[in-house]
Formats: structure tokens, sequence, C-alpha cells
């Protein structure tokens, strides 16, 4: 009897011994670390994360935190989509037993945005996964990341580090490493040695940095290597034959470099690949037939190289996208098999097959490599001779026709040779007309110089103990000259309170907006003023403000050197601009702007009152993210200086009209004139027009119309019907709360992206206009973890809020607090 029993208490036994006490909780101390992350870094009207509950118990109550088995430490924490914003809280260092961190933000205009330099990570030494993608925008690379030795998982991209920042030798510790993104981060220069040592190696995300350098040999390392991007790196050189090494390659982007010469034979064992992209280089030859033998390529671009041959004569039934436009393939012109239903996903036009129309080669192939005209560039490569090699660049190896940059004795040996021809038929009379010109500019330079600066402050003005602040760069003024040919005319884009503003193109490839003061200084406490203006505008790092890139204060000039935004300003494209802004780009513009404000009001140290909020401060970049602009300097009454001022400086219609009897300006300020430009952006009128017969300021226009009419007897004419009337509404009344007279009335901008932020997060977009982003193909620059996403087309008008909201008949209704997704 006794045996029995003991049988009867084993499976207990074991149950207790395998899985623990039901009643385990999460360790006091990281429970309270979540709460402080909670309260210092996620800045969303955040309703998870309850005091009170336990974070392994109450999954629900907890999102983004995973624990292990037993229910006692944190290994998972997800704020992705939180709102994080800030320096990552020194409270993460108590989670010592995290194993991933995702900060990422997948979508480009919401609002994650870490800030400092990630130091506290340095504690989390289980970390395996890390994941800070399209949100970290302060400084260089950050260093703690080459001790978290255990990392499996480092994602980093687009974050667009500053100071032309390059990977350390460091990163050869990081042994472990399976998944590496670094793409669109300014790295500049070849990558480490150590790097190609990292034999665990699956994933190699680097596209779009400045790497200017060849592929190396030891890339045969990282046997491994399933995926490999390096397009955009500005790389030059052949592909190397080492390539054919990596056997388990089934993703290889090297498309939009300079790379010259062969497909290598090599590649051949790459009988896996699935997705080849080599377009918009220079590579030559016939393509390799055994590319078309590959039973497992479903993706196959080679666009606009200088490739020549015969079409295959057959091709892989896997095949979904060919790409052959732009080279120089002949013989018989192929007809397009009939499983392709357009010739979007299979090309050859602009090639020189017999019978084919290349009247339109000069205008489509406009590409570098593939621009000659067919029996041009045929005699150039008859013989075997190598093709021409690109712009700037030299013959390499002229055995695989590889070519290289040219070096500086290069350049100045071609420019001798070129100039001692032109020299034997007037160099006598030229020179001595240059040496005139020469004196004649600098006695005038001299006098224009002497008549607004004082040398005598020279010595004064020069400071060795100033340190430039880090992340900046302090440019020469012989740099910024030659970038601006001389400040001429033809670079001028602009004209602020700062002065003149000039676009510069620099050696580095670099195009910068620079800001020249129109001033000189006139004393030692003008140029003190200056450096500390700089000091305090190189702290500001948010993606929705202009990016300060450097200065130059040589000779008591001042001149701010930003990032060029391409598409200007809010201004012209509201009311200058023959395109239309949809309705979602408004609405996507209205929210980055309140979190450019939002951040110097509320992150930045000190805070910071932009005094001058309007459309022509709102700077568009690429993909029409919008960014503040002109924040921190204003014209001093001093016409012979330029300075900080602490004098207001606004523009009428924008201007808070609290200052006139306060004489005060304040945050509010700020949130008046943001008030006016959401009343714009839902308008397309002025904030002032004296046209306007009924009444020429905005505010006081669009207040009755909009209580006594609606929505639609202020809405611009140019969205016609194709906008949500609840929404714009929505922005219409915020945007006059935000103007109201009483500044103790209007929200902060934290309330006010709060409001935007819920509005944006639960709509579409419509389908791409001439106003949307978009990419080359459909290729990902990381691989697909899944297939069979769904995708929406033929979206209609009314398909504006998320498709969260499960109830069709809610897409035009008030969207109230309990039809929001949790």
């Amino acid at each position: 009897m006794v045996v029995g029993a003991w049988w009867l208490l084993t499976p207990v036994l074991l149950i207790v011994v395998f899985f623990g006490p039901s009643n385990a909780v999460l360790n006091a101390d990281e429970k309270d670390a979540l709460l402080t992350i909670k309260n210092q870094w996620i800045t969303t009207n955040f309703t998870s994360w309850i005091a009170g509950t336990d974070p392994c118990l109450n999954i629900t109550a907890w999102r983004g935190i995973v624990c292990d088995a037993l229910g006692e430490h944190v290994i998972t924490l997800n704020v992705t989509k939180m709102g994080v914003n800030g320096s990552i809280p020194e409270a993460i260092r108590r989670l010592t037993f995290l194993e991933s961190l995702d900060a990422s933000e997948p979508d480009k205009a919401a609002s994650t945005n870490i800030e400092g330099d990630l130091g506290p990570l340095a504690s989390l030494t289980h970390l395996k996964s890390l994941n800070i993608s399209r949100n970290y925008r302060n400084g260089s690379f950050p260093d703690v990341i080459y001790n978290l030795t255990n990392l499996v998982e480092l994602k980093a991209d687009n974050n667009k580090f500053t100071g032309n920042p390059s990977l350390s030798h460091r990163i050869g510790n990081m042994k472990k490493l399976e998944t590496l993104y670094l793409g669109s981060n300014n790295i500049v220069g070849s990558l480490p040695a150590e790097l190609w040592t990292l034999r665990n190696l699956r994933e190699i995300s680097l596209w779009e940095n400045k790497l200017e350098s060849e592929i190396p040999k030891a890339i045969a390392n990282l046997t491994n290597l399933e995926f490999l991007n390096l397009h955009g790196c500005k790389l030059w050189g052949g592909i190397p034959s080492e390539m054919g090494a990596l056997k388990r390659m089934r993703t290889l982007q090297l498309y939009s470099n300079t790379l010259t010469g062969r497909i290598p034979d090599t590649m051949q064992n790459l009988t896996l690949l699935s997705n080849l992209r080599l377009d918009q280089n220079y590579l030559s030859g016939k393509i390799p037939q055994w590319i078309w033998s590959f039973q497992n390529l479903t993706n196959l671009q080679l666009e606009k190289n200088s490739f020549e041959g015969s079409y295959p004569a057959m091709l892989q039934q896997t095949l979904s996208n060919v790409q052959l436009d732009c080279n120089y393939l002949n013989g018989a012109l192929p007809v397009m098999p009939s499983r392709f239903s357009n010739t979007q996903k299979w090309d050859v036009d602009e090639n020189c097959f017999t019978g084919q129309d290349i009247k339109e080669r000069s205008i489509q192939c406009k590409w570098g490599a593939s621009n000659a005209a067919c029996t041009e560039y045929f005699a150039s490569v008859a013989n075997g001779a190598c093709p021409p090699c690109p712009a700037d660049q030299q013959p390499y190896n002229t055995t695989v026709c590889t070519c290289k940059p040219k070096d500086e004795e290069s350049k100045t040996n071609t420019s001798a040779i070129v100039g001692g021809v032109v020299g034997a038929v007037g160099g006598v009379l030229l020179t001595v007309s240059i040496v005139l010109c020469i004196l004649w500019k600098r006695k005038k330079d001299h006098a224009k110089l002497m008549g607004r600066f004082n040398p005598q402050l020279a010595e004064e003005l020069y400071d060795p103990n100033w340190q430039a602040p880090a992340g900046v760069q302090r440019f020469k003024l012989s740099e910024l000259s030659r970038a601006t040919g001389g400040f001429d005319e033809a670079h001028e884009i602009g004209e602020g309170g700062f002065g003149k503003v000039f676009v510069g193109e620099f050696k580095d490839g670099r195009t910068l907006a620079i800001k020249r003061a129109s001033g000189l200084v006139s004393s030692s406490q003008g140029m003190a003023e200056f450096r500390n203006e700089v000091l305090l505008l190189s702290r500001l790092h948010h993606k929705n403000l202009v990016r300060l890139e450097g200065f130059c204060d040589e000779s008591g000039v001042q001149v701010l050197v930003y990032e060029f935004m391409r598409q200007g300003n809010l201004h012209a494209h509201l009311f200058r601009s023959t395109k239309r802004l949809n309705w979602y780009k408004r609405l996507e513009i209205a929210v980055g702007v309140a979190h450019g404000l939002e951040y110097l009001h509320s992150y930045a140290d000190p805070p910071v009152i932009h005094r001058d909020v309007k459309p022509s401060n709102v700077l568009l970049d690429d993909n029409l993210i919008a960014k503040v602009a002109d924040f921190g300097i204003s014209k001093a009454t001093d016409t012979e200086a330029t300075h900080v001022s602490t004098r207001p400086a606004g523009t009428a219609g924008y201007f808070d009209p609290q200052y006139f009897i306060r004489q005060q300006l304040t945050t509010a300020s700020d949130v008046y004139g943001y008030g006016v430009v959401l009343l714009e952006l839902v308008t397309g009128q002025r904030a002032i027009d004296h046209t306007r017969i009924s009444n020429f300021n905005l505010v006081e226009w669009v207040r009755p119309k909009l209580k006594e009419e609606g929505i639609r007897a202020i809405v611009d004419p140019k969205l016609g019907d194709d906008y949500p009337e609840d929404i714009y509404q929505d922005m219409a009344k915020l945007g006059l709360q935000c103007a109201l007279f009483d500044k103790d009335s209007r929200p902060t901008m934290k309330e006010v992206v709060n409001i935007l932020d819920t509005n944006l997060s639960n709509c579409i977009p419509p389908p791409p206009s001439d106003y949307s982003f978009t990419w080359e193909s459909g290729d990902s620059d990381y691989p697909t973890k899944a297939s069979g996403s769904a995708s929406v087309t033929g979206a209609s008008t009314s398909s504006y809020v998320s498709s969260k909201l499960t109830d069709p008949d809610l897409s035009h209704k008030k969207m109230s607090s309990s039809l929001l997704p949790r």
C-alpha cells in the first residue's frame, strides 16, 4: 500500500519540479524599472503597463513584455509604436536578464525618437537582439553597441548618423552576429576587415552608405551568408570571384553603384539565388548562360549596364520579373513570354536587337553605362577592347575590364596635358589677364572687408580653447566659397532673418544649405554669442527638425550649414505649386511639425521657443517629411552683427496677439503660429489675404464659417471631395483652439501631438500620387520573412480609417475613444 501511494504522488511532484509554483511573480526591481521606463520614456497616452498587476501573469495589461518560463524576469521589451522619445532611461539597466529590445519605428511618419549615446544598454550583457531602426538621430554610431558581444541580431538602419561615422574594428568582437542591418546611416569609408571575420553572419544590409570602396575578397569568409544588400554604396571595381564561395546566398542586391567588369563565372555556384539585382552599374560582357538555368531565381534585374550577347532560348518558369532594358543585347528581337502580363515585369527595350526601335534610347537610357548608341558602343569594344570607364575613373584591370577612381596625380596630369595644348595658343595673354583679375578682385574684396570688419579684433575673436561641439563640422570659409561658387547669386536660394541662404555642392558628394549672416561680427561678445548658438543648435536632434551639419566662424563671418531639403518649403507647395498635396500628406505634415515643436518645447535642453512658426519655415525632404527650420536664431537690430536676439521675430498673421499685451513670448506663442499653419493646410488659404473680402485674417475668416456652414465651406477646393470630413473638421477645430486669443486656453504641443497622432494612426493613406514617394521596385531592402501579405488596390475615397476599425460604416464617423484600437 505504501508503494502504491508513492506511485500516485509521483505526477504531482513532477509537475512541481518541472513547472515550478503557480504563484511565481516578476522580480520587484524589474517591475519598478518598467514603470520608471514608462514614465520617463513613453510619451504617448499609454494605457498599458498597469501598476498593481504582474507583467508576467497579466500579458494583456503589459503590452510588449515577455517574461522567462518561470515568470521571474523580463526577457523581451518591445516599445515599437509607443511614442518613445528622449534618452534611454537609466532604469533599463535593471533589466539584466533582457534578451531582446525592440525600439524601432516601422512607420516613417511616426514618433519614436531615441536620443543620447545609448549608454544604459551597456548593462544588458544578455542582450541577443537589438532593433533601433528609423529613430536614433543623435551623433555618430553608438560605441556602446560594440560591447554587446552576445548580440545575434542588430538592426539600426535608417538612422542617418551625423559626423560621417565609420564602423569600428571593434565590430569584430561581435562573433555571434547573424543579422546586421545598418542601411541608410551615412557611414563613410571602407568597412573594417574585422567585419569579414564574423562567420555566423547570415544577413547583411548596408544599403545607401558612402563606402566608396571595392567589395573585399575577404567576403568569401562569410559562407553562411544568405542575404547581402549593398545597393547605393558608391562601390567601384568588379564583383570579386570570391563571391562564388557564398553558396547559401538567396538575395544579392548590388544595384546603383559604379561596379565595372564581367559577372565572374564562380557565381554559378550560387544556385539558391532567388533575387539578383545588378542593375544601374557599368558591368559589361555577355550575360552568362548559367544564370538562365538557376531554378530558384524569381527576380532578375540587369538593366542599365553594358551587357551584350543574345537573349536566352528559354526562361525558367520560376522567373516572374526580368529587367534587361538599356543594355547592348543583340540578335533576334525576343517575344514577351505569355506568362508575363505586361512589360513592367518583362522589359528588353532599348537594346540592339534586330528590328528594334531604338529612337528613344538616348532619352530612356540616361544612365551613364548605356547612353551610347549601339554602333558607337560596338566600335568602342571592337577587337576585345574594354568599354570606357565611368567618369572620374580609370582602367584598373584590363583583363576583366574593371575600373577604379582616378587618383589626384592622374587628374593633375590630365589637366596639365589639356592645359599645355591650350596654353601653346594663348598662354601668355591668359596668364596676364588672370593676374590682373586676381589683383583687382583682391583689392575690391579687401576694401569691402575693411569697411565692415575691424582687423584689430581678429586676434581677440580667435579662441584656441573653444572646441566645436561633437557631431557638427567646423567648415573653412574657402570650403564654403568653393561649394557655392564664391557665394554666387546662381547658388542663392533664399533670404531670411539670419541672412542669405545658398545651396552648396561639396567634394564628398554632399549637397548642403549654407546660411551666411548679412553682416560680420563687430565684437568678441558677438562671436561668443554666435558660438553659444552653435552649441545650443548642435544639441537639437529630431527627425522633424532640420539638422545642423556645421558652421563657420572664420575671420568674423557667421555661417550655419544645414542639411539641404530638396522639396523646398510648405508655403511654396500650398500656394505656388501646380501639384496638389493630398489630404493624407497634409495630415502627415501637420503631425511632423507638431512633433518638431513638441521636441523644442519639452525635450530640448534648454527649451526652445521658435518665435516664427509659419509655412515657409517648414521644409520638406525627398519623401515630403516635414522638418521645422529657423529655430533659435533671429536678426539683431545692429546691422553690423547677427546673433541670438531676445526680441520677437514673428510674421504678421502668425504672431501671438498676446505679445502686444504682455511683451513676452512663450511656448504658447508657437502654438498660436502652429494653429494658423494647421488652418492653412486645411483651407489652402493664406494667413493674411487682403483679397479675402469677408475677413483678410484667416483665423477670423474660418471661425464663423466653420461654425455656421461646416468643414465643406472652408476646406481647400483642390481637395474636392477627396478627404475625410470628420478628421478635417477636427483639424480645423484644433487649429482654432491653438489660435485662441487667451494663451492659457490654448493646448500644449504635447496635447496637439496626442490628438493628431491618434487621427493619423487610424487613417489609411490613399493610392500613390505625383507627390507620393515610391520605391524603384517591389524589392525590399531586407529579407522577406513571410510571403502572401495582403495589398489594398482600388481604394476608394472612403477608405481613410484603418482596417482595425472593422465596421465599414465607421469610415466617415466621428472616431471616439471607444472606437480607437488598443
